[in-house]
């Protein structure tokens, strides 16, 4: 690990539905966010955002 490089602490909350599932990344007492992601982002198909297929 460099010295330019900063450890930091996150808690990971996941929330799955039927049609999606978001991860998001917080600080240590929640009230900042570090990193968000939902299946939505990462499907190439725009047919295949808001379904079953996405959250798994």
């Amino acid at each position: 690990m460099s010295k330019k490089e900063e450890m930091k602490w996150a808690i990971v909350h996941i929330f799955s539905s039927y049609n999606n599932t978001l991860v998001t990344a917080t600080d240590l007492s929640g009230a900042e966010t570090l990193a968000k992601c939902t299946a939505g982002m990462v499907v190439k198909a725009s047919r295949d955002e808001s379904s079953p297929y996405a959250a798994i």
